[in-house]
């Protein structure tokens, strides 16, 4: 039971705080402006609620850094 405590939660809770790092991080960014610059192109758009959220492509302006089927959402009031 010691092993469970001492060794599987840690690189469980490791393991979380990683994942949440890579998703806040480039949302972080990209709200601040110092993201990647480049191009979002919206292909669809789903309202629900207060808030709005886009799907569609980002290529960055070098063609380094593309990604397909991103969410882009709107926070409304």
């Amino acid at each position: 039971m010691r092993f469970f405590w001492w060794v599987v939660v840690p690189a469980l809770a490791g393991l979380v705080l990683l994942a949440a790092v890579r998703e806040v991080v480039p949302a972080y960014t990209a709200q601040f402006g110092t993201g990647i610059p480049g191009t979002f192109t919206a292909t669809e758009r789903d309202c629900g609620g207060r808030s709005c959220s886009w799907r569609g492509d980002f290529v960055s302006d070098e063609g380094s850094v593309a990604g397909a089927r991103l969410r882009l959402m709107s926070w409304g009031i």
